[in-house]
């Protein structure tokens, strides 16, 4: 199944330098000689966030704008880098960007409960995992409470 064509990538290209400048590659001699080969290492630590995501973040708020009209922000539950592409280009489009980030695991059905009122009716996604759940705060929600997450504007 084709999810887009040629032109919609150059788009979504053009789009993407209109708002970052390409991340530079270097060939480092040490490396090469290591690797027996000429490695290009493509520096992501360069790019405004410092992560490779930013670039979706730039797509997907153009796309949310161009076709969810009067919308006026965005949430999201992020560890890390996903929410600073989301929060920097919903804020360079002009819309509120919400990012939930108090580790992994509970954060999200912490999340989905402070915001019960607003979701009520919808449907939502909701991933825990095992390992890496903040054990007082799924046991706050498991217990019926909400735990308090700490909102930035």
């Amino acid at each position: 199944m084709l999810l887009f064509n040629r032109t919609e990538l150059e788009a979504a290209a053009a789009l993407v330098y209109r708002h970052m400048p390409p991340t530079p590659q270097y060939t480092w001699p040490m490396l090469n000689n290591a690797a027996g080969t000429q490695v290009w290492v493509k520096h992501e630590n360069h790019t405004p966030t410092g992560a490779f995501k930013v670039r979706g973040g730039i797509t997907y708020i153009d796309w949310l704008k161009r076709t969810q009209a009067g919308v006026r922000g965005i949430c999201t539950a992020t560890r890390g880098n996903h929410g600073q592409s989301q929060a920097r280009a919903a804020r360079g489009a002009g819309l509120v960007a919400k990012i939930y980030a108090e580790g992994a695991g509970a954060a999200p059905l912490a999340a989905l409960l402070q915001e019960r009122d607003t979701l009520r009716g919808k449907s939502v996604g909701v991933i825990l995992c095992g390992g890496n759940i903040d054990a007082d705060q799924f046991a706050t929600v498991l217990n019926g409470a909400t735990p308090q997450v700490e909102l930035s504007s």
